[in-house]
């Protein structure tokens, strides 16, 4: 999964900046990196997008198939409270990372080396 998403990221980053979830677009939209009107743009053609992926996945699979294909549920022991909670989280955290990430301001990117350990030698 995460070489296709890097792969539609470069695919499509030099047009919309790699914006292929309208939650990473509100989270932007949010913080002042893209403007309103952008970003209702972005979200309307995501929305397009998803759609016609919905569309072709629907004609491509057979009948037998077809009826619980790319539905999203929760599981039997997890209330809707639970799971709308695991979303606001997980949102959060793609969000948080996102800004992170396209920081201009951040100058250690390409200075950063991570400490794998750092334990006192005996």
């Amino acid at each position: 999964m995460d070489e296709w998403i890097n792969r539609c990221e470069r695919a499509i980053g030099h047009v919309s900046g790699g914006h292929i979830n309208p939650a990473v677009t509100a989270g932007l939209a949010a913080v002042g990196k893209v403007k309103p009107i952008r970003a209702i743009l972005y979200v309307i053609v995501q929305c397009a997008g998803a759609a016609a992926g919905s569309a072709l996945l629907r004609a491509f699979t057979p009948d037998t198939m077809s009826g619980g294909l790319g539905v999203t549920a929760l599981g039997k022991s997890v209330s809707p409270l639970q799971g709308f909670g695991v979303e606001f989280f997980l949102g959060f955290v793609l969000i948080f990372v996102v800004c992170g990430v396209s920081d201009s301001y951040v100058k250690y990117r390409t200075e950063f080396k991570p400490r794998i350990c750092e334990t006192p030698a005996f």
